[in-house]
């Protein structure tokens, strides 16, 4: 009888030490936001004249399956399709990898290409950004 109190006192501090661990080493699991990542970005065409239009397109995906938002931005007189005719060079918040950009009337003779900027956001506060220039013929 007392080796069966001592095995059953044995088992209960060995499973309280044991879970006692155990609860020491949980911690409040907060789930870890990660960035985008981005795997590419292209132009169609690569170079374009004056007034001409352009395609680019931004791939990127978001390790946690969070969705995607797309911020684009133009440079040297470049407009986006779809963004205010007021500001013209950028278009915030939009859920499309692809923009249709149409390159200026005229430029002056210093600039030779078209920065493009595409900032990929997932709405939870992370983000990655990339560019691409497109050439300007004349």
């Amino acid at each position: 009888m007392i080796y069966k109190k001592i095995i059953l006192t044995n088992y209960i501090f060995f499973s309280l030490l044991f879970i006692s661990i155990i609860g020491c080493n949980e911690e409040s699991v907060t789930p870890k936001n990660s960035p985008p990542v981005i795997t590419s970005i292209n132009v169609f065409p690569s170079s374009v004249q004056l007034s001409d239009s352009f395609a680019v397109v931004c791939s990127a995906y978001e390790p946690d399956g969070d969705s995607l938002f797309y911020d684009w931005f133009c440079t040297s007189g470049a407009k986006i399709k779809g963004a205010d005719n007021i500001v013209p060079w950028i278009l915030y918040h939009t859920k499309e990898n692809i923009r249709i950009f149409y390159s200026p009337d005229s430029v002056s003779n210093q600039i030779d290409s078209i920065r493009i900027d595409c900032n990929v956001r997932d709405g939870k506060g992370e983000s990655k950004s990339t560019h691409i220039f497109v050439g300007i013929i004349r």
